[in-house]
């Protein structure tokens, strides 16, 4: 049996939700057989959107993480203890801040990435100077 390829959506940018999903349905049509659209695809939909508004913001910073991390740390990173996890982790966050700032450097940054970084910098001064 031949399978019956499906469109691909690419969400309008301000479209309602009623159109979306008349669009979804329509691309997952068979032949004559609406799909009915239920909870988890309507959840699908607004997640879709979600990350069309926010790859506009954002780009594809994510794809950076990683050499950036190895940059960061050429050596490797070695961590064994909880507390160890609980500092790595809240660098993390205040790096993927800094990566959204810097994606939008050209554009007047993001002020919401600099408010964020430095609550996740103050918090992470916290840990560091907390006797473990």
């Amino acid at each position: 049996m031949k399978r019956k390829s499906h469109k691909q959506i690419k969400p309008p940018e301000r479209h309602s939700d009623e159109i979306l999903r008349r669009e979804v349905a329509a691309a997952l049509e068979d032949d004559s057989m609406m799909v009915k659209i239920d909870d988890v695809d309507s959840k699908l939909v607004e997640l879709t959107k979600l990350h069309h508004d926010r790859s506009g913001t954002y780009g594809t910073d994510y794809l950076q993480i990683g050499p950036s991390l190895k940059a960061m740390f050429p050596e490797g990173l070695s961590l064994e203890t909880a507390r160890d996890f609980t500092r790595f982790a809240l660098l993390l966050q205040a790096h993927g801040k800094l990566m959204r700032y810097a994606v939008r450097f050209h554009r007047g940054g993001h002020a919401d990435s600099l408010n964020d970084l430095s609550v996740y910098a103050q918090i992470l001064r916290h840990v560091d100077e907390r006797e473990e």
